[in-house]
């Protein structure tokens, strides 16, 4: 299960191979305002738009991969923030303290995602806060 950040509040997002998928296909299931969204966008999350023919991966790790498996799938979020952050407090403080300071930062400007999900998982978005908000002003 994932939780996404939605233009309209984040969305809990489960896909499965189980028994309700047709032909070995994934199928997905999503709570939220924006649920019917995060469903379109579902076949790009899971690679649909890469080019297995064209692809030249550059770094040996994701060449040994793409060798090893064939047609490759690589995920596309979109979710350039919830990857950044997160990033730069680790590359600024120790992993622990930067773990805390994110789920401070999601704690304080996320929402409680829908869904199964609930009050289990970690506050879902940040929302687009002033500086100063960010900055502890």
């Amino acid at each position: 299960m994932a939780v996404l950040p939605q233009p309209d509040g984040p969305v809990t997002l489960q896909i499965s191979d189980g028994p309700d998928s047709v032909g070995g296909r994934l199928t997905g299931t999503a709570w939220g305002r924006c649920a019917d969204l995060a469903l379109d966008q579902l076949p790009t999350l899971l690679g649909a738009d890469d080019e297995p023919d064209t692809f030249r991966p550059r770094h040996r790790v994701v060449a040994a991969a793409h060798r090893k498996h064939g047609r490759l799938r690589l995920s596309r979020t979109g979710l350039v923030m919830e990857s950044l952050v997160p990033s730069a407090l680790e590359q600024r403080i120790t992993t622990g303290s930067a773990h805390y300071a994110w789920r401070r930062l999601l704690n304080r400007y996320g929402e409680q995602p829908p869904g199964p999900a609930g009050g289990d998982a970690d506050p879902a978005a940040v929302r687009c806060e002033p500086r100063a908000a960010l900055d502890g002003r």
